[in-house]
């Protein structure tokens, strides 16, 4: 009995033996709190820096701490470890959307970036989860993802048929692809970093940058050999399944191949057809990466995607209940399926000069269709005396959109030159009971190409003040052609209506920005900027458009920032102020032409003078201990738009005039609150999120708001060798929000004005099992 004791204690006695102490390299004082690990093995060092550990000598170390280089060596007794302190922080971000790679301390902007372990940590599938985490970022729920995005109070809401032109306020990039109002591809498989930056970025990316930019970004192929996959299993029906493989070909040639499923019922009940997935979320994405470096000079770089986004929609109730209890009797839809590539080339001619090229090319089909009426005759006959089954509408829209670029930028040290082209071409074709039943069919084709000249200068004044500046001019030019047909239900024949063509309207504007960074230490930083946005104007494409509200111009933003970054051993803080000058602001209003039908909605987008935009956003991160960080970013929106009229289409073909504006802009909430925790030791983590939103106005067409808003996130997450398994819960207090909220006559026989209001994902909850072999 005594022997056995005596054997199984002895592994113990062998294993607990290795003591040592770690000081800084400079000044010799010992280091708290630093990280000492051997695969599951972890420990700190105390306030003197000593630390002990259970591993045998000759094991593998890691030493880490934030602030300093990371350094390996063998376990022996009585180690003494000196750390050097690290330029540029292990965790420092290089920022990868700009024109060229710079360190995010570099950048006289304001910024939040998700890196690779951030996106996992938070447990996320798709943008729309990580949206909530970033100040003056909001989205209009009016699709089964987010596709259209705002950045301080500017950008669209939507982009129904006879909104116009796909021209964006702010600008969606994958892969160098333009993205722009198609945020439903935002799937997080495989990505390395994703950049938004808040601000007007037209001097660097155009007319679809005025408010800012999203850009996400694969990761690149590498010539180690490994392969992955992941499943994922949840409530609501929730299966997903993931993989990857990267190898070497040849030497200097490299391909990495993604792909990616994901099912979800998509949270509704639908009574009428006794279904619960008409609001389903079926996507699918492929993506192929490829690398050739034929030598030290030479680079070429092909990303190809294809994305299947077969989505359901179905997420109004007349009667407003929040149980997520739906009546349609027709089947909606809120497809997306998006083909492209981007091929970038780089040619080193010397140490300082160098060329690169960017092309890319996609193809977009879209469907958004629903059920207009938003129930079946059964429930307009048992709640509202409705019988008949007279009262039904639905709506279809398909849009086909062609996106081709072209950009060269030749750099010389930190200064640069490039030029831009674009030609998109989208066809549209809407069908159903559209514009108070005076046409049952209609089709519109926009052209609408750019060209532009850009340059950047950067001056390192001294090794603490930073000056650039970038100036852009662009072109860009429009056509449309429009044809509207009714069904004459007396003669039975199709009647073509008036069609509209509309040739060669050419605006010009000029970008710039102008930037001083002052750094006060290596780590601490400083900036002023003034830069100036803009976006083209456009066409209004209704057939019952008054003529002096047919087209409407550019609009301009000036935007002034002071902010401050500061990175120590223990936190890294960034705050930015800002206010925004909206020079030729356009507008977008919708109105219902007729109140007994729910489809005769008059869009308009129209200049309407000034408006101005102001606030702050605090981004920090701080370690409480060296397992646990604390996430804390704040965003403060304040913004006012002039008082402004317009005219649309009246009763018996009179003319009326409408005003509005004098209050704030719609999709700006004042706050936006995000806070997080993460505890990671070892091979285990656990990180947790909350998030609030502020109240907001849905449209500039109405002055109804939205409520005030709390949602909760956790990731759990384990590591076993090659395996990670992730447990993870969203909205995990099962808070019900509204997303998205219209105002308008739909209830027969009165059709009275009231807000009916979308909701937002109820708690969800399920794990992911992955598996990496290198």
């Amino acid at each position: 009995m005594y022997y056995l004791i005596y054997l199984s204690i002895i592994p113990t006695i062998l294993s607990a033996r290795i003591t040592g102490i770690v000081t800084d390299a400079i000044n010799d004082k010992p280091l708290q709190n630093v990280n000492v690990t051997s695969e599951e093995i972890g420990t700190s060092t105390n306030k003197n820096g000593k630390f002990n550990i259970n591993v045998s000598e000759g094991d593998k170390l890691k030493i880490s701490h934030i602030g300093y280089e990371t350094i390996y060596v063998k376990a022996e007794n009585n180690m003494h470890i000196k750390m050097g302190i690290s330029v540029i922080a292990s965790d420092e971000i290089l920022v990868k959307a700009g024109l060229y790679d710079e360190p995010s301390e570099e950048i006289a902007s304001s910024i939040h970036v998700f890196n690779t372990k951030k996106i996992g940590e938070s447990g996320a599938d798709h943008f729309q989860t990580l949206t909530e985490q970033i100040p003056n970022l909001n989205w209009a729920g009016g699709t089964s993802r987010p596709r259209y995005f705002q950045i301080r109070g500017i950008g669209e809401r939507s982009h129904y048929f006879g909104e116009g032109q796909p021209n964006f306020s702010v600008g969606f990039v994958i892969d160098e692809m333009d993205m722009s109002g198609l945020g439903m591809i935002g799937q997080l498989y495989d990505l390395e970093q994703i950049d938004i930056f808040r601000g007007p970025q037209s001097s660097a990316y155009g007319a679809n940058a005025m408010a800012g930019l999203i850009s996400l970004r694969s990761k690149d192929p590498h010539e180690e050999f490994n392969t992955g996959s992941s499943i994922i299993y949840g409530s609501d029906n929730n299966v997903g399944l993931k993989g990857f493989v990267n190898f070497k070909v040849l030497n200097h040639f490299v391909i990495r191949i993604s792909g990616n499923y994901n099912y979800a019922n998509g949270f509704r009940e639908n009574r009428s057809r006794d279904l619960k997935n008409t609001n389903k979320r079926d996507e699918s994405f492929i993506r192929y990466k490829m690398i050739f470096d034929p030598n030290e000079l030479i680079n070429f770089s092909l990303t190809a995607i294809y994305s299947k986004l077969d989505n359901g929609y179905d997420v109004w109730a007349p009667n407003n209940n929040q149980k997520f209890i739906t009546y349609t009797d027709d089947n909606g839809e809120d497809s997306q399926k998006t083909s492209g590539f981007s091929l970038v080339s780089n040619v080193e001619l010397g140490e300082k000069f160098a060329i690169k090229n960017i092309t890319s090319l996609t193809q977009t089909d879209l469907v958004h269709s629903y059920d207009s009426d938003w129930a079946d005759s059964s429930y307009w006959a048992d709640n509202h005396d409705v019988f008949g089954g007279w009262y039904r509408y639905f709506d279809k829209n398909e849009k086909l959109r062609h996106n081709f670029t072209q950009e060269f930028r030749a750099k010389y040290g930190t200064s640069l030159v490039g030029v831009y082209y674009k030609e998109l071409q989208e066809y549209d074709n809407a069908n159903g009971w559209l514009f108070n039943g005076q046409v049952n069919q209609a089709t519109g084709k926009y052209n609408f190409r750019s060209i532009a000249a850009y340059s950047q200068i950067k001056l390192n004044i001294s090794p603490q003040l930073i000056i650039k500046g970038n100036i852009r001019f662009e072109e860009n030019y429009h056509k449309y052609k429009g044809t509207f047909n009714r069904y004459d239900y007396y003669n039975y024949e199709t009647v073509s209506l008036d069609p509209i063509s509309l040739d060669n309207k050419k605006d010009k504007m000029i970008g710039y920005r102008a930037s001083f960074t002052h750094f006060v230490k290596i780590n601490s930083s400083y900036f002023l900027s003034i830069a100036r946005g803009y976006k083209s104007g456009g066409f209004n494409q209704g057939p019952f458009v008054t003529a002096s509200s047919r087209t409407f111009g550019p609009e301009y933003v000036k935007s002034y920032e002071l902010g401050f970054k500061s990175k120590m051993n223990t936190y890294n803080s960034k705050i930015v102020f800002f206010s925004n000058i909206r020079e030729n602001q356009q507008v977008s209003i919708s109105q219902q032409a007729s109140s007994d039908d729910p489809n005769t909605f008059i869009f308009i987008t129209d200049n309407a003078g000034k408006g101005r935009v102001w606030g702050m956003e605090l981004d920090h991160e701080y370690y409480l201990f060296p397992s646990i960080k604390l996430n804390f970013s704040f965003g403060v929106l304040g913004s006012y738009i002039e008082k402004f009229q317009y005219q649309i289409p009246g009763d018996e073909g009179a003319i009326e005039m409408v005003f509005g504006g004098h209050r704030e802009a719609a999709m700006a909430p004042r706050n936006m609150v995000s806070i997080g925790l993460c505890y990671s030791i070892s091979n285990f983590f656990i990180h947790t999120s909350t998030t609030y939103k502020d109240e907001y106005y849905y449209s500039d067409s109405h002055n109804q708001k939205s409520k005030p808003y709390c949602i909760s996130n956790i990731t759990i997450g384990k590591s076993f060798g090659d395996f990670n398994i992730k447990f993870w819960a969203r909205n995990i207090f099962n808070q019900i929000y509204s997303i998205r909220g219209f105002y308008f006559g739909l209830i027969p026989p009165y059709y009275q004005d009231e807000l009916f209001e979308s909701y937002g994902d109820p708690m969800q909850f399920g794990f992911s099992l992955d598996f990496e072999l290198r």
